[in-house]
């Protein structure tokens, strides 16, 4: 697999960084389900030691502090970050890819929402990572599916390099794992017209990877082309999510 241009990923949410927020609402309610998933799947409230990776800005840490108590915190990001400022417990930030992360020594929760489908080789990073979850610890992984952006696939040639259905994704665990609840779901996101759907991925960030330098012509052509195939009627525009989430326990 082509390795990932970290840079430019970087670049691209570091850049939206101030209003990812307030334009991420399906990322925030992927990391909500994820958390309430979690909650119900593991009937614990507490977990000595966290590690989450892709923590942006603090979306599933929220949610885990507002339903687990924490020992010990460790976040992850490509991107610096300023940690929240309400956590109910210690916290520590690495900055980098995950790949080479310093890991805590052990760990009870791992933990990432929306994240994995940006890895080169989620195998083999989660089976890394896998490897420091003590026996009877937890994981809650959330990524997208194929669906994922599905309108802008033939017009932009936007993506991720990992989408993957849940099967997938539970394929990834490795051996000694059982899995507790695995699925997906489809989301669209409605807007007024194609300009505004393209003004909603730069100000989150999520699409680094799509092609730059579009023309005036090309971009004309992008939102008729958009309307025809995907328009309400109206002149509205869908935006497909497809989260996939995994929580799995290790068993062995």
């Amino acid at each position: 697999m082509t390795a990932l241009p970290l840079e430019r990923i970087a670049r691209s949410f570091h850049r939206h960084r101030a209003s990812y927020d307030d334009h991420a609402t399906p990322q925030s309610l992927v990391a909500r389900d994820l958390a309430r998933r979690l909650d119900r799947a593991s009937g614990t409230r507490h977990f000595d030691s966290v590690f989450e990776f892709g923590c942006g800005s603090g979306h599933l840490t929220r949610a885990l502090a507002a339903r687990f108590a924490i020992g010990q915190l460790a976040l992850n990001d490509l991107v610096a970050q300023a940690l929240p400022q309400d956590l109910p417990c210690p916290a520590r930030f690495r900055t980098g890819p995950v790949e080479d992360a310093e890991l805590p020594a052990r760990i009870d929760l791992l933990a990432s929402a929306s994240t994995i489908q940006w890895l080169a080789d989620p195998a083999a990073t989660l089976a890394r990572l896998c490897a420091r979850v003590a026996r009877g610890g937890w994981l809650a992984v959330s990524g997208f599916g194929p669906a994922q952006f599905r309108e802008l696939s033939a017009q932009n040639g936007a993506g991720a390099p990992s989408l993957m259905t849940p099967e997938a994704m539970a394929r990834l665990l490795p051996e000694g794992w059982q899995v507790a609840d695995c699925g997906q779901r489809v989301l669209r996101q409605w807007f007024a017209e194609p300009r505004d759907l393209l003004h909603h991925l730069r100000r989150t960030g999520v699409n680094g990877l799509a092609r730059r330098g579009w023309t005036r012509r090309d971009l004309a052509g992008f939102c008729t082309d958009l309307r025809a195939a995907h328009g309400d009627g109206t002149g509205r525009v869908p935006l497909s999510w497809h989260p996939v989430w995994l929580v799995a326990q290790k068993r062995d």
